[in-house]
């Protein structure tokens, strides 16, 4: 398979020897910038690895940061490893294109505008990184079984055991990213699934199966 150029950013080259590993980076980063909170102080962002992030060292590249805010640095590292399984050759990629779209980003919330997204809540660019699961598939399939036991339609709209609000909720082809985020809370609360990975993939299956099953 022949080698692809993935990004050249800031006197960065990096080979990306397969087009899954491009795929997944840029999933890696949207979860990095969907999931990073305004606070209430100018200029100041809480991403998903540590609180108190000054939007400027957004800006900078990860060697700098090393240098300069080494407890930034260090938090940065060890999410990303743990969380996505990143290796250190794609460490300083992630940081350069999580800061640049963030701060290219009007509305963080943009990035999960279903109009713009193949996917309505993970994307063109998922990948789900089964090698990375902490729970094996056959029991992500029971909670997805039961999730669909729990989701049926009503005489007026749909219901969903996990949801937030009160029903009648919208049908399977009308959900969206704020659906994602309470099924996401849901499973982590109730089923004790944590990994970002885990989470999508359950949402993946079962979403396709209430188009499957429900829409024509």
């Amino acid at each position: 398979m022949s080698c692809t150029n993935l990004y050249d950013l800031y006197g960065i080259y990096i080979i990306m020897k397969e087009d899954k590993n491009r795929k997944y980076i840029n999933y890696v980063v949207d979860h990095l910038v969907a999931d990073t909170e305004n606070t209430e102080f100018a200029g100041i962002i809480d991403p998903p690895f540590i609180s108190g992030v000054e939007i400027s060292s957004l800006y900078t590249d990860l060697k700098h940061v090393q240098e300069w805010k080494p407890r930034q640095y260090h938090a940065f590292v060890e999410y990303v490893k743990d969380m996505y399984g990143v290796v250190n050759k794609e460490l300083a990629l992630v940081w350069n294109l999580y800061g640049r779209r963030y701060i290219n980003l009007d509305d963080r919330e943009e990035m999960l505008n279903e109009e713009s997204m193949n996917h309505p809540f993970l994307g063109p660019n998922y990948y789900p990184g089964e090698e990375f699961f902490q729970n094996n598939k056959a029991q992500l399939h029971q909670i997805i079984d039961r999730l669909m036991k729990e989701s049926y339609p009503l005489d007026k709209g749909f219901f969903y055991g996990w949801m937030e609000s009160s029903p009648p909720h919208l049908p399977p082809e009308e959900l969206g990213a704020r659906h994602y985020t309470w099924l996401r809370n849901h499973l982590k609360e109730i089923y004790d699934i944590k990994g970002t990975r885990e989470i999508d993939y359950i949402w993946d299956k079962y979403y396709r199966g209430l188009l499957k099953k429900y829409t024509r």
